[in-house]
């Protein structure tokens, strides 16, 4: 994707992280995806599930189905709007009775300096682990997710995967977690009982926030760096560019960004006059319509 286009596709994604926490307070009934309400999403925790025009059983079985493959149980009752994984004591050899105490270990050490955000990863979270494993540490350390929503994808006569709402992943089931501290998490997968970490992105939040391996956050200036790469068009005073393999987006503090090409009467911003609003890495959610 270039030229406009790239651009808005990209900024839909910021737009969705800062709007996380609002959108699950004031979550539509009539919504085709699962939201997930007071979660704590961990291999032992039952998740209460609000019920949009997604069926319960298709939002249990996607979180029933990453809890057991975490966990090697079954999950136990009908579909009720809630799920429960029991584990077993008895069915863990010696290999998982180790792999969680390490786990806890790890959680229990785990600081925010930690998480640094990189292109590969979250802090020792690299894309491609169990997302079970991802969220336990994060709602340890940054409390529980203010949303989590689970989506499914499925073709359209553009080859792109997409849901109702008409948001686009690179996988056919994605989840979206978000934290107060406007950290939010992607997992996807073509099954949902292997979803795993492919995409982070951080907006403005509350508390202390991570940061990247560089101590880039959001409400920092590029300042005058000469190896930020910044896309020459914009939506509005919106722009977005490229770090060290990260996605960034940015504002203009000092009017707007061109908003088609050869506008000789809109130069393009300073690299000092943009401040960043949010970075991200790996595959997101994005909108396929234009946001402005």
């Amino acid at each position: 994707m270039t030229g406009r286009r790239r651009v808005l596709g990209r900024l839909s994604v910021l737009m969705l992280g800062a709007l996380a926490s609002a959108c699950a307070a004031n979550a539509d009934p009539k919504s085709d995806q699962v939201v997930l309400v007071s979660v704590l999403p961990t291999t032992s925790a039952a998740a209460d599930v609000y019920e949009g025009d997604a069926t319960v059983a298709e939002a249990d079985g996607v979180l029933a189905d990453e809890r057991v493959a975490e966990a090697g149980t079954e999950p136990a009752g009908e579909a009720t709007g809630e799920t429960t994984v029991e584990p077993s004591p008895d069915d863990a050899g010696p290999d998982e009775a180790d792999a969680t105490d390490d786990e806890l270990a790890e959680i229990e050490n785990l600081r925010t300096a930690d998480l640094a955000l990189s292109p590969d990863g979250v802090g020792p979270y690299d894309f491609g682990t169990p997302i079970i494993r991802v969220l336990d540490a994060l709602s340890a350390l940054l409390g529980p997710a203010m949303s989590d929503v689970v989506a499914v994808y499925t073709p359209v006569d553009s080859g792109r995967l997409v849901d109702d709402d008409g948001f686009a992943f690179a996988y056919p089931f994605g989840r979206q977690t978000c934290f107060a501290s406007g950290l939010c998490v992607e997992s996807g997968a073509s099954d949902t009982s292997d979803l795993r970490l492919v995409g982070w992105s951080l907006a403005e939040g509350e508390g202390e926030q991570p940061a990247t391996l560089g101590g880039l956050r959001p409400g920092d200036r590029l300042g005058e760096t000469t190896e930020a790469i910044i896309d020459p068009l914009g939506c509005g005073v919106f722009g977005t560019g490229r770090l060290g393999g990260l996605e960034l987006e940015l504002l203009s503090t000092a009017g707007a960004f061109p908003d088609r090409a050869n506008d000789a009467s809109t130069p393009a911003p300073l690299i000092t006059e943009l401040v960043v609003v949010g970075l991200s890495a790996g595959s997101l959610r994005t909108a396929t319509f234009e946001p402005c």
